[in-house]
């Protein structure tokens, strides 16, 4: 007679992580170290309209990040992430909620990684705005990582009148020069409204953050300086309150 299967379950995943993007759900996690560990599970739960919820596997695997895509922006879905090992025993599994949202700033996307300077910022278009309002921020957290700079600092404040902003480093900003170098940025966008004397903006557009991996040779040698300047200053996005020239 064969022994019996061990029946005790793995250990759970640990460092669960979850963030709503544009139709979509992005996850990280750790996987138990159980010795017997085969597998993760994620399911996720919708209500449909009898109000029955159901359930269906999106993912089944080895790894430690999954991104779940075709996802309706503004629904609330749930998930849960489940260790399995190779008896089949089942963790009781991690549950999370993820809300996606559409993604108004899309170029750098939340998230990107660089290995060139941006040649372009890039946003939906209010079909109410007279001009626009973008304020650019070096530091900020990256997908699921803290970044040394937990505070950004404003490095750029500028106002175009289509929804884009063709972007050149260096630059100069409130008497001084900057450009930008490897690390992690922020950027921002109000829509503003009638004249820019006005200064009347509607709510923030959305933020987004991306990182710089790499950067030409020559713009190593300046990246002292840009940080020196930004040391100096204001932390904190915030919302234009006058439509002077930056």
């Amino acid at each position: 007679m064969p022994p019996p299967k061990e029946n005790k379950p793995p250990g759970a995943v640990t460092n669960v992580q979850a963030k709503g993007g544009d139709g979509r759900a992005i996850f990280k996690w750790t996987n138990p170290t159980d010795p017997d560990f085969d597998h993760t599970e994620i399911t996720r739960t919708t209500s449909g309209t009898s109000g029955v919820a159901t359930g269906a596997v999106v993912y089944s695997g080895k790894g430690t990040t999954y991104t779940d895509k075709g996802l309706q922006n503004g629904n609330q879905y749930r998930y849960a992430l489940v260790s399995v090992d190779k008896n089949g025993n089942k963790s009781a599994g991690v549950a999370i909620v993820v809300v996606p949202k559409k993604a108004f700033l899309k170029t750098p996307a939340d998230g990107a990684r660089l290995k060139q300077l941006p040649k372009r910022f890039v946003w939906l278009a209010d079909p109410k705005a007279a001009y626009y309002n973008l304020q650019l921020y070096v530091g900020g957290t990256l997908l699921f990582k803290s970044t040394a700079a937990a505070n950004p600092q404003k490095i750029l404040s500028t106002w175009t009148t289509a929804p884009f902003l063709v972007f050149k480093s260096p630059w100069k900003w409130e008497g001084r020069s900057y450009k930008m170098t490897k690390g992690v940025y922020t950027w921002y966008v109000w829509p503003g409204y009638g004249a820019r004397e006005s200064a009347k903006y509607g709510p923030i557009m959305g933020s987004a953050t991306f990182q710089i991996t790499s950067v030409p040779a020559n713009a190593e040698g300046e990246a002292e300086e840009a940080q020196e300047a930004v040391v100096r200053s204001a932390s904190g996005p915030r919302r234009p309150s006058s439509g002077a020239s930056p």
